[in-house]
């Protein structure tokens, strides 16, 4: 993975909940994000797509077996050779122009985080 500090970069510094709900409140959240996206929400999306990617990546079941707490021939079964390699190397280069989901990021109980109504 190519420069993760510019994801987290906008945030450094900052103390608080990175997430102000609970496991419900984001699979609402990313339900709602599908929705309004005109998608249908798949559990695990994102766990499964990073897997798929990084292993097209690595070309190591094993190391991407330890990075998700798997085991390798779990990761060889269901992830390899869904992607491509330069499928992999665009995924991972998406990078953020700007923080969109400032709000939510170090936000704490009582603060408006953009859920729910609050």
């Amino acid at each position: 993975m190519r420069h993760p500090g510019r994801w987290l970069a906008p945030y450094a510094g900052r103390q608080g909940m990175v997430w102000p709900g609970n496991s419900a409140t984001i699979t609402r959240a990313q339900r709602q994000t599908a929705t309004t996206a005109g998608m249908k929400w798949k559990h695990n999306a994102l766990r499964h797509s990073y897997a798929s990617y990084r292993v097209a990546q690595m070309g190591d079941a094993g190391r991407v077996a330890g990075q998700l707490g798997n085991s390798a021939t779990v990761v060889h079964r269901h992830y390899r050779e869904l992607v491509t390699a330069s499928n992999a190397q665009a995924w991972f280069a998406v990078m953020p122009s700007a923080p969109a989901n400032d709000g939510a990021i170090g936000a704490h109980p009582g603060q408006h985080n953009g859920l729910n109504g609050t």
